[in-house]
Parts: structure tokens; C-alpha cells; sequence
């Protein structure tokens, strides 16, 4: 199945297909996302949240980075799974996604989301975390609305819920791993990979309570 994503490519409204809803405060995406997209940055700078770059590591190498943690579905998602681990002497928790039909065995790294707080009562697991390692990029929990807007070029959009959400595009060559996958290639015929990265944060009086990013690729 897939989901319908409306995207602001610098001031134009266009559609594309997602074929992955990744996580957003542990509550399913609607089946039709607005996603406000910077023009002139890629995001790189949160592509690899903790340490693991998304659509490349698994939830295999989180385990085995940060110990064992129960994997439970994701509420109210379309087949999305994840782990979950709390910070060392913190009530901060970080959220692990992937999805089964999209990663097989593997389970490829999605979407990484981290919450000041426990407050669905999921399975986390402790960790050797620093609640100071939580960031991502410059995504961190207790930022302001105002510096949030600041990471891109392009208004946010705020969702239903509440949360701002900014997203990042990226055409490139295809890696090493990705040229196997189109054989293709080798006979003459250029395929590009279309990166998608999109960060999120729920901002309040007190700073951001939950951020989050999540990827798609496409070719």
C-alpha cells in the first residue's frame, strides 16, 4: 500500500509516493502528509541520528550498539515496528523504526524519534544513552519553535497535532550497494536515488518535548 505525500518543492506544491509511513511521535502519519521542503540544503546534517544512517543500518546494528530491546508494533501504523531504549539516569527516551515488509531481515533504519518522556508506557529498554547525546544535528529536545523554523529555508508546516515538521530532498548517484540492485546500470541506463529526509519536533512552552526524522528513497 501506498501513501499519497504532498510536498512544497521550493514554493511549488507537487505530489509523490511514499512507500513507507515512518514513525511520528508514535502515532501513524496520515494518509496525506503536507511537508514543508528546504531549498537549499539536503539535510545531511540528519541522516544519521545517533550514530546509525538512516536506510542503511538496522535495527540489527542499533542492538548490537546498544543492547538487547524488545521489538513491539508501532500503534495505529501500517506495519511499522520498533525498539526502544531510555536514557542513562533520564526519563528521555529514543524510539527505533523500521518496518518488516520494507526491511525484511535486516529491517533498515527508518526513522529515529526521541521523546523528554515515557508517556505511552512503551518498552524501553536502559541504555549507557547521555541524555546529552540525544540530538540530532541540530534537532534537540527543549529547542524553541523559532530555532526550529531556523534549520530550514522554507516555512514549516504544523500538522494537526501540533508538530512542525521540515523536509529535505537530495538527488545522487546510486552507492555501490544500490547499483546490485539495478543491473541496469551496468548496460547504460543511469537510475538516481531521490532522497527524502524529513525532521519534526513538537514545540511548547517549555521547548520541543518530541523530535524526530525520518527517510524515504526512491529511484
Amino acid at each position: 500500500m501506498k501513501f499519497v505525500v504532498a510536498v512544497h518543492r521550493c514554493g511549488r506544491i507537487s505530489r509523490s509516493s511514499a512507500q513507507w509511513r515512518p514513525l511520528i511521535g508514535i502515532a501513524a502519519l496520515a494518509a496525506f502528509l503536507v511537508v514543508a521542503v528546504a531549498c537549499a540544503d539536503d539535510g545531511a546534517e540528519f541522516r544519521s541520528p545517533l550514530g546509525f544512517e538512516l536506510n542503511v543500518a538496522t535495527l540489527a546494528d542499533v542492538r548490537a550498539a546498544l543492547g538487547d530491546a524488545e521489538e513491539f508494533y508501532i500503534p495505529d501504523s501500517h506495519h511499522e515496528y520498533g525498539i526502544c531504549y531510555q536514557a542513562d539516569d533520564s526519563d528521555r527516551i529514543v524510539v527505533f523504526q523500521s518496518a518488516r515488509e520494507s526491511g525484511g531481515a535486516e529491517q533498515r533504519l527508518l526513522a529515529v524519534s526521541i521523546f523528554d518522556q515515557n508517556r505511552r508506557s512503551l518498552p524501553c529498554s536502559p541504555s549507557s544513552l547521555e541524555p546529552s547525546q540525544l540530538d540530532i544535528g541540530a534537532l534537540r529536545l527543549g529547542m524553541t519553535e523559532e530555532r526550529f523554523r531556523s534549520l530550514g529555508d522554507t516555512e514549516p508546516v504544523r500538522t494537526d497535532q501540533g508538530r512542525l515538521s521540515l523536509g529535505f530532498e537530495e538527488r545522487r548517484e546510486l552507492t555501490q550497494n544500490e547499483r546490485e540492485m539495478f543491473p541496469q546500470e551496468n548496460n547504460g541506463v543511469q537510475i538516481r536515488a531521490d532522497v527524502f529526509t524529513a525532521i519534526w519536533c513538537l514545540p511548547g512552552e517549555g521547548g520541543a518535548s518530541e523530535i524526530g526524522v525520518w527517510q524515504t528513497v526512491t529511484y
